[in-house]
Order: structure tokens, then sequence, then C-alpha cells
């Protein structure tokens, strides 16, 4: 046995002095590798965060290229980082294909490397900054274009839903940069996302007097051609059950700031009035001429099936939708009482959410015969509308049917409190129940908010409120509008019984030893009390918190530990607990600033 012990103890010696001449010989390489060479220092913003890195360029070779910071999710984000850092250094190119299940962080580490190169001189040509609408808001990019080539396309600030529309950006910018052409597909369950770095690009090319080709658009109905000012108008024209929905420009070479605002203006008027039979724009007589020649042209080549409006085969339903005057109209068909089809007739709910939960509860309706169904996660409206709409339907079936009513109606347990929610006309409705003065429970019946990001903050005020019976909470981060709707909304309820929730003042029983500094946690105030001598940090005490046990509590643990040991507030937040984590910061550098 003793032998045996021997021998493991020289095996680990061995290993060790291995391990050691291995990372010296590392260093060494490293070095010879870098040497004469550039280092950049460059960011890109990442899935968790910020992707940090050092790029060592050599003339025009990429050398080496090393982590500096990253946040990525560990076992998939960090692994593409380095699996995409490989394929650079060993093609010496940015242009390289993501890792599958982790684009956004494989993207992070292309960008900031094709920004050290800029920085090098070896990515030439002209940035343009450009912004487009998204389906969160404004997307702002900065487009690097050489000699018509595109040569890096960078998002530099966006509200995209996080998992869909932000990945989304991601796959249409590596198409775009593969074909050299905006002409790509957009991805399923994220049009308006793709379509803001499409319309980015195309902005950005036109800017840089760039012709784009025809069929820069992809087409979508029947395309109609006209004589402008400056040569031929080429529309792209859409129609649906007798309906123009949709027309769209594909090529026109009209005077900029005359003849093409025509055009726009033309194409509005006819969707309005539904005819080309619509005034021409003073001084731009001969582009909107060429407007209507157009539109003419393709309705003259449309199917006549197209062409027709639809005939409903069964009792039409209606309801208001998600979107104020925006109605879902509904043709629901019967065979011997049974439901056995429900085809959409109209509607104008939010592409890839409220669309898509009106198809799947009318599977649902169809499969159950009863609309008694589930609503459709983060798209409670366009579900409930649909319920709605087939109601109606059916109460006309049975004759039943007494009229249309105003608005949906909600049963409450206790008392109903609405409130304007992040996109305009969506209401966040409650169902707020109290013993006494208490709120013992808040239900949602009714929201619209961004998934993962406004319906998760409604919930996270939900139990706030309830937690400190006050609806005077911290709002949750990244999602201010949707936090302080369910505040507004429990606060209209409350208002039916005459209730209001006092601002309870926290009295600390706690003498400090320090400086008391107070932060804005995920669930509440942290305050902690700060000991320094001089311009040391000593200690850092837990006065108050009220964060998640085992996750939010234990980052705040993790905080006072790097911060004591870095003597800085300048610290990684701690994964999944990224609010407790900068609430922690915030308490320490309030406490420092006295």
């Amino acid at each position: 046995m003793k032998q045996m012990d021997r021998k493991q103890i020289i095996a680990a010696l061995v290993m060790t002095i291995i391990a050691l001449g291995s990372l010296l010989g590392y260093d060494a390489l490293r070095d010879d590798v870098t040497a004469g060479a550039q280092s950049y220092v460059v960011t890109a913003e990442g899935y968790g965060g910020e992707v940090r890195l050092e790029v060592f360029i050599n003339q025009e070779d990429i050398v080496e290229i090393q982590v500096v910071e990253q946040n990525e999710t560990e076992g998939l984000g960090d692994d593409a980082i380095y699996e995409v850092l490989e394929e650079i250094i060993e093609n010496n190119t940015t242009d390289v294909e993501a890792v599958t299940g982790a684009t956004i962080s494989s993207n992070a580490v292309i960008t900031a490397v094709e920004e050290a190169l800029a920085e090098a001189g070896l990515v030439t040509g002209e940035v343009y900054s450009v912004v487009a609408q998204g389906y969160g808001g404004d997307v702002e990019l900065d487009v690097i274009i050489n000699d018509g080539e595109i040569m890096a396309i960078n998002i530099i600030e966006h509200s995209e839903t996080e998992g869909l529309g932000d990945e989304a950006m991601e796959e249409t910018i590596a198409a775009i940069r593969e074909a050299q052409s905006v002409d790509v597909d957009t991805v399923s369950g994220a049009t308006l996302s793709s379509e803001a770095i499409i319309n980015g690009v195309i902005q950005a090319l036109e800017d840089g007097g760039v012709e784009l080709e025809a069929g820069s658009r992809q087409q979508e109905g029947v395309l109609g051609t006209g004589n402008g000012y400056g040569g031929d108008i080429v529309l792209d024209v859409v129609v649906d059950n007798g309906e123009i929905s949709g027309i769209f420009v594909m090529e026109e070479s009209e005077t900029a700031g005359l003849g093409d605002e025509a055009i726009d203006e033309m194409i509005e008027k006819i969707l309005t009035a539904q005819s080309t039979d619509v005034d021409t724009v003073s001084s731009a007589t001969v582009s909107s001429e060429g407007t209507i020649e157009a539109v003419e042209d393709a309705l003259s080549n449309v199917d006549a099936e197209d062409m027709e409006a639809y005939e409903p085969r069964g009792y039409v339903g209606s309801a208001l939708g998600f979107y104020e005057s925006s109605e879902i109209v509904l043709d629901v068909i019967l065979e011997n009482g049974d439901i056995i089809e429900i085809v959409v007739m109209e509607q104008e709910e939010t592409p890839g959410i409220g669309d898509g939960a009106i198809n799947a509860v009318i599977d649902r309706i169809i499969e159950n015969q009863s609309t008694d169904v589930d609503v459709q996660t983060g798209a409670t409206v366009s579900s409930t509308a649909t319920m709605a709409a087939v109601e109606m339907a059916l109460a006309k079936a049975d004759g039943t049917y007494e009229g249309e009513e105003d608005s949906l109606e909600y049963e409450a347990e206790g008392f109903l409190g609405r409130a304007l929610g992040f996109y305009e006309s969506s209401e966040i409705v409650l169902d707020v129940i109290l013993d006494g003065n208490e709120i013992v429970e808040i239900h949602i019946l009714a929201e619209q908010e961004t998934p993962g990001i406004g319906d998760a903050a409604i919930n996270g005020i939900i139990e706030k409120i309830i937690a400190q019976q006050s609806t005077d909470v911290d709002v949750q981060t990244g999602a201010t509008v949707s936090s302080k709707a369910t505040m507004q909304a429990v606060e209209s309820a409350l208002d039916q019984e005459g209730i209001i929730l006092e601002e309870r003042e926290v009295t600390l029983d706690y003498d400090p030893k320090g400086t008391l500094g107070t932060g804005s946690g995920y669930g509440g105030g942290i305050t902690l009390d700060v000991i320094t001598e001089g311009d040391e940090i000593l200690e850092i005490i837990i006065v108050k918190e009220s964060e998640t046990g085992g996750l939010g509590d234990e980052a705040i643990e993790e905080i006072i530990e790097a911060v004591i040991a870095s003597q800085s507030t300048d610290v990684d937040t701690v994964s999944g607990a990224t609010v407790s984590s900068k609430g922690a910061i915030e308490a320490i550098e309030d406490a420092l600033d006295q």
C-alpha cells in the first residue's frame, strides 16, 4: 500500500511538471505568434451581454484572438465563441458559419473581429448609419459598403424580442452578407425584425448610391408597370378577397424628394379609396399617372378568384382584436350542429403573435367543439377575441344573438382593474381579490405584452405588490411601461372599493458600522452597510434584501466578495441574477458616494 502511494505521488509530480511545461510552452508560442502584431480590443453585443476580444493582426493576417470578457450561456454560447475564433484564425477570414443554436454568440465574435479589421484598415469602405422600424421599435445599424459590396452589418441598438427577433436579425444579416443581396427570405415568426435589417441595408445602399437590382424585394402579388417621369415604375400589387391589401415599389427612377414621394402618396390614396380613380399629386403629374398605370396593369393580370370578395358559407362572427378599431371577422361553418371549419375573413393582429394565436385557438375550438379552450400564451386579447367571434357566430346560428356588444366583458371574482400596456390600445386587465383591505390574489385576465419581457414583468410586479401590500414597488428592469401599467391596473381596481394602500416607511432596527447604501433589486430594495478604512473596503454587511432565495440572495453575497477582492464595483454580474447583482453594486456605490 505504501509503495502504491509513492507511485501515485511520483505520477502527480510528473503530471504537474508536464502541465507547467505545456503552459510555459503555450505562452512562449503565443509570444512568438503575436510578435510584431498590432492588437485591437473590440466589443460586440452577444446573447448574455458584451463579448470583448483582443485581436492580434500582423499585416493582413489574423494571428491570435483572445477572449477578454464574455457572459454567454455556459456550455453553448461560450463554446461557440471559441469554435468560431478557431475557424476565423484558421481561415484568416470572418466569412465563417455561425454555430447552430448559438447564432447570436457566434455573430458577436464575427462582428467584433470585423471591427478590429476595420480599425486595422483591412475592411475598407464607407460607414452608413441607418434606422429601420422593427417589431419592438427602431433598429439602428451601421452598414459598411465598399464599391457596392456589403462588407459588414453591425447592429448598434434594438428592442426586438429576445430569443426570437434578435436571432432573426442575426440570421438575416448572415444571409445578406453571404448572398451580397437584400433579396433574402425573412425568418418565419419574426418577419418584422428580419425586414428591419433588409430595409436598413436597402437604405444604406441607396445612401451609398448603389443601384438596387429589380427584385431586391420579394414579390408577393402581381407586378404592374407604368411610365414615370424618369423611367418605368414597377409595383407589386397584392389583392386578397377582392381588396387591394398592399402595393409595394419594386423599381422606380423618379426625382428624389418629388416623384418618389408622389408614388408613395398615390399608393396611400389608392389603398384608402380601393380604387385608381384618385387625384394626382400636384407638380408630379407624370409620376402620379405612372403609378396609377402600374396599379391598373397589375390588376388586369390578377386572377379572377382573387378579385372576387369572399362569400361566407356559414355564420359570420366578429370581435374587437388587439388594435383599436381592428376586428377579427370569422366565418364559422356548421354541419349537423358541428363546427367543421372556421375561415378567417379579416384580421390585423400582430404578425407572428396575434395572427398565430387566432389559428391556434381556431384549431382548439374545432377539436373540442367548444369555445372554452386555453388562450395562446402572450396573445390573450387575440385569443379571447377569436373565441368571442366564434360565440357570436354560434349565437346567430341558434337564434340567440341579440346584437353586437361594444367591448369584451370579463368575469371577475374580485375587482376589475385596467390600464394601457406597452402597445397602443392593448390593455392589461387584472382581477384583484381582497380579504378586507388585504390583497390576497391578482389574476391576469388579459394582456398582450412582449413575450418573455412584458408578460414576465406583469407577473413579477404582481408578486411584489402582494408581498409588500403596496403598489409602490420597483419596476422590472427593461419593462418599465408594462410594470407601471400593472401597478395602475391594480390601483384602478382598488379605487372601486375606495382602498388606498399607504406607502410604508421601512424602519431598520440596525446600528450601522459604516455607511448605508441602497439599490433596487429584483424583489425590492437592497440595503448594505459598507465599512471602509481610507480608500479600502474592509467589509460589506447585508442589512436588508428581498431577493429570490437560493438565487438573488446568493448573488448579492457573490457580488460583495468580488467587490472586496477587487476593491472595485467594476465586477461581473452573476449569471441568472443580473438585477440582484446590479442592485447590490448600486447599493455599494451609493454608500461609497456618501
